[in-house]
């Protein structure tokens, strides 16, 4: 090698290790940013061969030409990527059933008085003491009384559950709005990120605010992400794709009342985004309260109500009140959902309610107890209702807190691989301030002999 080339060398070494500086600088400014990945040089040996200086190198030449900057890049590791992604989607879904699933609880209020085992209960208490007076005016006015309350526990109940879809429908409204505005987003990222590197100078920053985009829409729905050559991200839901370079696919809400059910669809298609049993970020969390948790809570309350009015009426009208009338109904027949039923609007006073199995006996309570015979069945129904309402919140509960589990060791994890040690860097900085200060020595001894050979 001449005295030019460890002129060159050292140039070069001194380049080099001054943006190994810079990068250890800049991963120590940022040890502390939320999804900042640790930044390293890529760096590769040159030789004299690889800059063409010769066209032939003599044997016993020395061909060394230093160091170069091969890149600057972020350290990830897409398989923990992957991993985090698809917990931050389970974790999405659950955390939206637990709150769903505690308003849910709350509309029935278990244990507490006004509920809807406690009203059955009431209810039924309350043609028993008529049975132990039934020549007693005022129980029978009981009877009507906790009809009423029952029927209102009823309505309450149907009430909750709407309020409850409501809520939810627009909190899906919300999470698709986002879920649009979050991929228009990546798409300009993608757009930034390549244009950098096409120039040569990649935008880590912006990768690093990608990667945290990408993050954000894995809580809404489950995604595959795909890394192009030209640094982009193709981003898929359930194989549809949603982000591909600088374009995008949005999603749309449909549901009441223009649709009997509610639905994401990816628009221009007719594909819908299925949430599945699990899963499936926050917006298959609000698909399944909508779809199933709320229909299927009401259609139990409506099959109660039908029955409790259907057997009640039927034993009702087949006895006699004090009146010796027969043949009234206690609930409107027509009530036959939790939002219609109600007392009988024959039933005006207490003597309309018939607890003798015969016209004229005043202290025949056979209605009553034929009445009795039916409250165990009811109360099993109702409180499987309410239990039903409770499992679902368990059973999310606990989806949420495994979800929950997974994304911290993921995120752990991933911390390892792309988080900043400031010991690491700290022992960078003093190697690489080392070699500097020895490459500057190089660059001295260099022009030392270059000066001896000038003064030959």
């Amino acid at each position: 090698m001449s005295i030019n080339g460890l002129f060159q060398t050292s140039r070069r070494s001194l380049r080099v290790l001054e943006g190994a500086i810079q990068t250890a600088g800049q991963n120590i400014a940022n040890a502390g940013t939320p999804g900042y990945s640790r930044q390293r040089v890529a760096l590769r040996a040159d030789s004299v061969v690889a800059y063409g200086v010769h066209s032939g190198v003599r044997p016993g030449t020395f061909t060394g030409a230093g160091v170069s900057v091969q890149g600057y890049e972020r350290l990830r590791d897409g398989l923990l990527d992957r991993a985090a992604r698809d917990a931050h989607s389970d974790l999405g879904a659950a955390d939206q059933e637990v709150r769903t699933g505690s308003a849910l609880e709350g509309v029935f209020a278990v244990g507490t008085q006004g509920s809807l085992t406690e009203s059955v209960a009431a209810f039924w208490d309350s043609w028993t003491d008529a049975a132990n007076a039934p020549t007693d005016r005022s129980a029978r006015g009981v009877v009507l009384d906790r009809a009423d309350a029952l029927a209102g526990v009823f309505r309450r109940h149907d009430e909750g559950l709407t309020r409850l879809a409501d809520e939810t429908r627009g909190a899906l409204a919300d999470g698709v709005d986002g879920f649009n505005a979050i991929t228009e987003r990546l798409a300009g990222l993608n757009e930034q990120i390549a244009n950098a590197r096409a120039a040569g100078a990649p935008d880590l920053g912006a990768e690093d605010e990608r990667d945290q985009a990408v993050t954000e829409l894995a809580s809404l729905a489950p995604l595959g992400v795909a890394a192009e050559t030209d640094g982009t991200y193709t981003i898929t839901v359930q194989g549809m794709t949603v982000v591909q370079g600088a374009e995008t696919t949005t999603v749309e809400h449909v549901g009441p009342p223009a649709e009997p059910d509610d639905a994401v669809r990816f628009a221009g298609t007719d594909v819908a985004f299925r949430p599945g049993a699990e899963g499936g970020g926050a917006l298959g969390g609000w698909l399944r309260t909508l779809g199933q948790a709320v229909p299927e809570t009401r259609a139990g309350l409506d099959a109660l109500a039908a029955q409790i009015t259907t057997d009640v009426n039927t034993a009702h009208a087949a006895g006699y009140g004090r009146d010796d009338v027969t043949g009234r109904d206690f609930f409107e027949p027509t009530g036959t959902t939790a939002a219609t039923f109600a007392r009988s609007a024959a039933l005006t006073d207490p003597d309309h309610v018939a607890l003798a199995g015969g016209a004229g006996d005043r202290g025949d309570a056979s209605v009553a107890l034929a009445l009795a015979d039916l409250r165990p069945g009811v109360e099993r129904d109702a409180a499987a209702i309410a239990g039903g309402a409770g499992r679902r919140l368990q059973g999310a509960s606990a989806r949420a807190d495994a979800a929950s589990a997974l994304t911290g060791h993921y995120e752990g994890l991933a911390a390892g691989v792309s988080g900043v040690s400031l010991d690491e860097e700290m022992t960078h900085l003093i190697e690489y301030q080392q070699a500097y200060a020895a490459s500057a020595r190089v660059l001295t001894t260099a022009r030392d002999m270059f000066d001896t050979l000038l003064a030959l």
